[in-house]
């Protein structure tokens, strides 16, 4: 009798009231993705204490009106919050979600690479003596900074992958320079992205940042300081640009060390990637859209886990004929307890291969241990294949195996590919910058510099990485000496292509074989000028034709399709 009074309590409510109860879960539901997707995005306790102060009625109003604003009428984005909602769940992401940390990693991985080499192209021009030097090759500073102790914590080989991983994370990341203003000698520092509170730009034109607003506390004490972003700092107006600042505003670039040495010159150099406002300079994270993709993603994969746990609870089950004192009586049975007072199990487990024996009054039978793996797998990938596309990742990179095809897999190769090849690129201009910004320094600064007005040559820059796909040598050398072969030997021994014009050739294949290679300082190596006559030795002919500089253009092209 007790049981089925407890089963009516625990099932009238439903029967009574199953509609409310429906409502309730709706409410849940739409508060949920409310809290993640939307305005409502606080922190557990915060949002608890907000809903608090609304009665049931408001709060039906409210759940109403997210719904609304989710569909897109009646409301205006707020990019700011928003972009910092997509920030704060990028980083939870990162910390927990393995599709998001595996997509960082391979966009680092492939897009950032392992080795970066960065050159200052900065030369001496030919002919000029040592003596009358009054800089050194821009190579030679760039060398210093790069290799410094000083400046290891941003760009040591173990430190210098952070930077991609953040900016991807977080969208930004911010570079501060300083450099003493008796040798120019730079130093270079990250900033949190969450310091910089805003972005002073152009009032003519907010593509233009001209200083970077920072807060950030430093020992109990907060501070407030405006640095000149490196356009700025480096232009002829500074002083002028700074106006436009809050009157009494503390400039980064005009703290003094001491009352005896001038200072320090301080600039920033802002890392924006994806940027998805036109207007302005702030980038967002990698996970914006694959972000809600990738949270149903990990509660799915975790209540699959649930489910599996649980079906593998109960592998037998024991039928009983009696009433619920039989039951008991089996389930003390077959309970295992230790005896009271000692170590020794009464109870043991059978161990395995044991033979069960059974009278009608218990029977044995086996549990189905089916979890719908079946169905789960394709609802989980599917899940992943829209994560994934959302941070850039084809399904078989995350490790789908059911993509791996070669065809689909080729196919899907060329896009990836070049989204990686543009990440290189975007990568490759922000370390120019670096360059320029420390050669600026130093030209501004040095002692050089400072006393001689000295100008450096170019500040250009070379930057190699990785290669994203891996050379067929035998395929590139069995091309290039069929070219050889049956081109470029026959011209030579006719008479048609001179002397020079192969030594050109074969520098430009060399370069491009090299290159191919991985090898950094391929320019150098196959140079033109170790392929040019030597002093003394004759030529029939002094100047290359028109058409032999179409055969090396043509030449060139040649190769690099091969």
């Amino acid at each position: 009798m007790a049981n089925i009074l407890e089963t009516l309590r625990s099932h009238l409510p439903r029967l009574v009231s199953g509609t409310e109860i429906l409502r309730i879960q709706e409410t849940m539901r739409a508060l949920s993705e409310a809290y993640y997707e939307g305005p409502f995005q606080l922190p557990p306790e915060q949002l608890l204490n907000t809903l608090r102060e609304y009665d049931s009625a408001v709060l039906g109003d409210l759940v109403n009106q997210l719904y609304w604003e989710q569909l897109g009428g009646g409301y205006s984005m707020d990019m700011a919050r928003a972009r910092k909602r997509a920030t704060d769940e990028s980083r939870r992401q990162w910390i927990y979600s393995v599709l998001y940390q595996w997509a960082v990693w391979l966009w680092t991985n492939y897009g950032f690479g392992e080795n970066i080499i960065v050159t200052a192209k900065d030369a001496k021009p030919e002919g000029e003596i040592a003596e009358a030097e009054t800089l050194k090759y821009g190579e030679d500073y760039f060398r210093e900074f790069w290799g410094a102790s000083r400046n290891q914590p941003v760009l040591a080989a173990d430190k210098l992958h952070t930077l991609s991983n953040r900016v991807l994370v977080d969208g930004n990341q911010f570079l501060s320079y300083s450099a003493s203003t008796l040798d120019g000698q730079a130093t270079v520092r990250k900033i949190k992205p969450s310091e910089i509170a805003e972005i002073v730009t152009d009032p003519q034109d907010a593509s233009v940042p001209w200083f970077y607003k920072r807060q950030w506390s430093v020992k109990d004490a907060s501070r407030t300081w405006y640095y000149p972003s490196w356009e700025a700092f480096f232009s002829d107006d500074l002083e002028k640009k700074a106006e436009v600042l809050p009157k009494g505003a503390v400039r980064a670039d005009t703290m003094r060390v001491n009352e005896e040495r001038l200072g320090t010159a301080v600039c920033i150099q802002h890392i924006a990637h994806n940027c998805k406002e036109e207007d302005s300079l702030w980038g967002w994270p990698l996970s914006v859209a694959g972000a809600p993709w990738l949270r149903e993603h990990k509660k799915f994969r975790e209540n699959r886990s649930a489910v599996a746990a649980s079906r593998a609870m109960y592998t037998w089950k024991t039928k009983v004929q009696g009433g619920s004192r039989g039951v008991g009586s089996i389930q003390s049975q077959l309970a295992s307890a230790f005896a009271t007072g000692g170590t020794r199990e009464t109870n043991p487990p059978p161990v395995a291969g044991s033979t069960w024996v059974e009278n009608p009054a218990a029977v044995l039978e086996a549990l189905s241990q089916n979890t719908g793996a079946g169905d789960a797998k394709e609802d989980g990938n599917a899940l992943a294949w829209m994560g994934l596309l959302g941070l850039g990742v084809y399904p078989h990179y995350g490790g789908i195996g059911d993509v791996l095809r070669w065809a689909t897999a080729q196919m899907l190769e060329g896009p990836i590919l070049r989204q990686w090849s543009r990440y290189q690129l975007f990568w490759s201009a922000q370390f120019r910058t670096m360059v320029r910004i420390v050669l600026k320094f130093r030209e501004e600064y040095g002692s050089a510099g400072a006393v001689n007005g000295a100008k450096f040559a170019t500040y250009e820059a070379e930057v190699s990485t990785d290669r994203l796909v891996e050379t067929d040598l035998a395929a590139i050398t069995g091309a290039v000496s069929e070219f050889y072969r049956e081109v470029l030997v026959p011209l030579i021994d006719n008479g048609i292509v001179s002397r020079e014009l192969a030594g050109a050739i074969t520098a430009r294949v060399l370069r491009i074989m090299l290159q191919a290679l991985g090898v950094s300082d391929a320019e150098d190596v196959a140079s033109d000028e170790a392929f040019k006559r030597k002093e003394g030795e004759t030529e029939e002919r002094e100047f290359v034709s028109p058409e032999e500089r179409a055969l090396v253009e043509a030449a060139e092209r040649m190769i690099r399709r091969m």
